[in-house]
């Protein structure tokens, strides 16, 4: 996909020149210089010409590790992630080696000794290190200086694990304007051609002490600053070295990659199709559902309906606070009604218990005005008989005011045996029975 990508669609074009990179049951170390950020985009299209690109395995930075989908599948892949830390990386590196004996495959192992790409800043420092250290013997204009100490390691311990038969030094050169950074890379800034130069040793060539292995590195990387130099002048490596990618070999990989491409969309379009599929018969399954677990559902509504009826008749059955207020207050005053009408319906009683007596009393004493009161009620059309009557009534009050002192005692008596044996419902009838009792006395 990249590799189409970057020739199909931005017109990227490629050149080798120098050893082929044969095909064969090895595994080799690949020693790059780091230019760009974009190096090793590019190294998959120079891999994708001898059918090595599924053995690639690249030495990146360990943040690159957690990034979520892209990191992870590196990791699976086998990738090499660096801490810039030796102890950590020490270990990271032997682990990845015992990995790669145990499965068993060739593995061609993308590492990159500069550390960074090359930019001002970094060449500055690089040099300065430089100048310090006896074993770098000039400053560098087109490479950094290599960290010897990382592929003194991979060496010796690939050797000890029989996982190695080859170094490849890969000297990557740009044509044209290329971007170093990834905005750089945004604005447009794309190489119309990437140049490799090969150079393939046999791991037996390689020395076997620590100290000869990193002056064996340290001189390939002054022929890699020497074809440098010589290739921005010239826009070509070794004019004497073979084209090795012809004719033929471009047709066959473009058939390749765009075959891949072809699938790939295809793939990708049918997994759409179908997440799309699924996610409509979901809705409608789970629609399906809702209707036959809740009846009589309103197409507008679900369950809205439902619930703000029964939210209706919560929020009616719930007494408020004002509410509650008014009930306690109306409780008090009904208690102490009940309690005034109680004692009332006791006075009451006592006080019709001493009009009945004071009346039994004065209409056994006075028969005289007894008399003359029932001739003056009868005989209501002449003035005299009124003015008679209301003598008899007065006097008759005055005897029932005064035999009502005398039957006080009795009253008490009989309105706390009344009130302590009656409830508030036999208070009210006493009370009705007393109006009928005591209202016919003006009359009489």
């Amino acid at each position: 996909m990249i590799t189409c990508l970057l020739e199909d669609f931005l017109g990227i074009k490629i050149i080798i020149t120098g050893d082929e990179l044969i095909k064969e049951k090895n595994s080799s170390i690949i020693l790059l210089n780091h230019r760009t950020i974009f190096d090793w985009m590019y190294i998959w299209m120079l891999q994708s010409r001898f059918q090595l690109l599924n053995r690639l395995k690249i030495a990146l930075k360990a943040s690159l590790k957690r990034v979520p989908g892209i990191g992870w599948g590196l990791n699976h892949a086998g990738f090499l992630f660096l801490n810039r830390k030796w102890e950590r990386d020490q270990e990271e590196m032997k682990n990845l080696i015992e990995y790669y004996k145990s499965c068993q495959t060739p593995v061609s192992l993308l590492i990159f000794p500069e550390g960074t790409n090359l930019y001002e800043k970094s060449k500055m420092k690089s040099n300065l290190y430089a100048s310090k250290q006896p074993k770098y013997n000039r400053p560098y204009e087109y490479c950094l200086h290599p960290h010897t100490t990382g592929f003194t390691y991979l060496i010796n311990t690939m050797r000890k694990n029989n996982v190695i038969n080859t170094v490849d030094d890969i000297t990557i050169g740009y044509e044209g304007k290329f971007a170093v950074e990834g905005i750089e890379f945004l604005k447009g800034y794309i190489p119309k051609v990437v140049h490799f130069h090969i150079k393939r040793y046999n791991i037996n060539d390689l020395p076997n002490e620590d100290e000869q292995i990193e002056e064996w590195l340290l001189k390939r990387w002054d022929e890699k600053e020497d074809r440098l130099k010589e290739f921005y002048i010239k826009n070509q490596f070794d004019s004497l070295s073979n084209k090795i990618n012809n004719q033929q070999i471009e047709l066959n990989v473009q058939f390749q990659r765009r075959l891949a491409l072809f699938l790939s969309t295809l793939f990708i379009l049918f997994f759409s199709y179908c997440f799309i599929c699924y996610t409509i018969v979901k809705f409608y399954v789970i629609m399906w559902a809702l209707t036959i677990a809740v009846p009589n559902i309103n197409s507008n509504c679900i369950l809205a309906k439902p619930l703000s009826k029964e939210l209706i008749s919560l929020k009616q059955n719930i007494p408020t606070t004002s509410t509650l207020t008014s009930v306690s207050s109306l409780s008090a005053s009904s208690s102490s009604s009940s309690s005034s009408t109680s004692s009332t319906s006791s006075t009451t009683t006592s006080t019709s218990t001493s009009t009945l007596s004071s009346t039994s009393t004065s209409s056994s004493t006075t028969s005289s005005s007894t008399s003359t009161s029932t001739s003056t009620s009868t005989s209501t059309s002449t003035s005299s008989t009124s003015t008679s009557t209301s003598t008899s009534t007065s006097t008759s009050t005055s005897s029932t005011s005064s035999s009502s002192t005398t039957s006080s005692s009795t009253s008490a008596s009989t309105s706390s045996s009344s009130t302590s044996s009656s409830t508030s419902s036999s208070s009210s009838t006493s009370t009705s029975t007393t109006s009928s009792t005591t209202t016919p006395l003006p009359s009489q």
